[in-house]
């Protein structure tokens, strides 16, 4: 349901849309998108942005955007047809401090240029700003009092001005969040330009917590910073999106265990600390070929889900589990006392898979064939150490299955079977 909510949300926002790879090709558009650049959603998956749009310094915005790794807005000249489009958001979907992807929203602001030119009165055209804005805009005093909060701030947070209205400005903060902000307050105060947006949650009326970015600039008063502007925006629907295409990137769809690409980097990670050991158990099912040519794909799956829920409920205090594809899973032992411990861990597997799996109202009967790599004896790298477990597991197999093997070395590998 909550995919469906997501797609929703991003096939109905009324500005144009896209998601671009972290290359600039386009993903996905929305409907408004294929409106205003008079292309079909089709034609446009696949293509590189340029080839969709006129864009002046393409180059330079795309890899300011990509390397601030937070949204950022950008003004300039994008030809659409005759509209003239001048606000550009580019909002990167950062997983792992890596960019995986970025949405871009495009804005068509040339209503409000006409405006802005007929009307010059500066307290008019004030008041268009703050209530067209998505943002919520405040202004703190030195003691972190609200002077001012404009009316979208009703909107996002279903709160009354008058709730914050002559009141600290972290009243409704989330408490773990006060600190950070507090202090990025006092540097603002301290004369600091600006900093970039900062992410927090905000009490809803109706008791959400609400995910917002946050963007200061102070204002001098008499040489003396007086006031802090603050520019608010609720980002719930982005740490939406960001979850989305992290589990779509790093999670299997099937068992909805961790993918081979999470374990690579949970591993690097866990190696990049140094430890003195941690253990690889690379696991097959024997025999599920069988299943899946007499009982169908659909039995198959059903029994690879049964699989890996029995061994995330057996999984020690350090281990991480994760599906390789197919019927081969492994478990990371990050904390690793002594090799033993793999040992008895991997006998107690053999026995769990011994256990008979109902599917479809049949008794499927499993064994498991494993094999078993340590760092830093069979490897310094997690390839090193997946291919030794890889090594070993096939030995184990050779060997007769139902059974672990400890890789050695490429010719000497020790075996041990499963005993009822």
């Amino acid at each position: 349901m909550q995919d469906g909510f997501d797609l929703s949300l991003f096939a109905n926002f009324p500005d144009p849309m896209l998601l671009l790879d972290n290359y600039g090709h386009c993903l996905k558009v929305n409907a408004s998108f294929a409106v205003y650049f008079d292309v079909s959603q089709e034609e446009a998956v696949g293509k590189h942005i340029t080839e969709i749009i006129e864009w002046e310094n393409w180059d330079s915005i795309w890899n300011e955007a990509v390397q601030l790794h937070t949204s950022k807005e950008f003004m300039g000249r994008v030809v659409a047809g005759n509209r003239m489009i001048d606000k550009v958001t580019f909002i990167p979907v950062v997983v792992e401090e890596h960019v995986i992807a970025v949405y871009l929203v495009i804005r068509d602001i040339t209503k409000y240029k006409k405006k802005e030119e007929k009307h010059q009165n500066k307290i008019e055209i004030l008041h268009l700003i703050e209530s067209n804005s998505s943002d919520v805009i405040a202004v703190v005093d030195e003691q972190e009092i609200v002077r001012y909060i404009s009316p979208s701030y009703t909107k996002i947070f279903g709160r009354p001005i008058t709730e914050i209205l002559h009141r600290h400005a972290l009243e409704y903060v989330h408490p773990d969040d006060i600190p950070f902000l507090r202090q990025r307050l006092t540097e603002s105060m301290s004369g600091i330009i600006y900093w970039p947006p900062n992410e927090f949650r905000y009490l809803h009326v109706d008791g959400r917590w609400i995910y917002s970015d946050v963007r200061a600039t102070p204002i001098e008063i008499e040489n003396n910073i007086g006031r802090i502007i603050l520019f608010m925006r609720d980002i719930s629907v982005r740490k939406q999106q960001e979850e989305l295409i992290f589990r779509m990137a790093y999670y299997d769809t099937l068992t909805e265990l961790p993918n081979r690409r999470f374990l690579r980097e949970r591993l690097e990670q866990a190696l990049n600390r140094e430890p003195d050991q941690l253990g690889l158990l690379y696991i097959d099912l024997d025999g599920f070929k069988q299943v899946n040519d007499t009982q169908g794909h659909t039995a198959g799956d059903n029994l690879l889900r049964q699989v890996g829920a029995r061994l995330t409920h057996n999984l020690p205090e350090h281990g991480f589990l994760a599906r390789m594809g197919g019927d081969e899973f492994v478990i990371l032992f990050e904390e690793l006392i002594s090799v033993k411990e793999v040992h008895q861990f991997a006998q107690m597997v053999l026995c769990l898979m011994a256990e008979p799996f109902v599917v479809d109202v049949q008794t499927v009967q499993l064994t498991t064939s494993m094999g078993i790599s340590i760092y830093p004896e069979h490897g310094g790298s997690a390839e090193e150490l997946i291919r030794t477990a890889d090594i070993a597991l096939y030995q184990a197999k050779n060997q007769g299955k139902n059974r672990y093997s400890l890789y050695i070395c490429d010719e000497n590998i020790e075996c041990c079977s499963h005993k009822n």
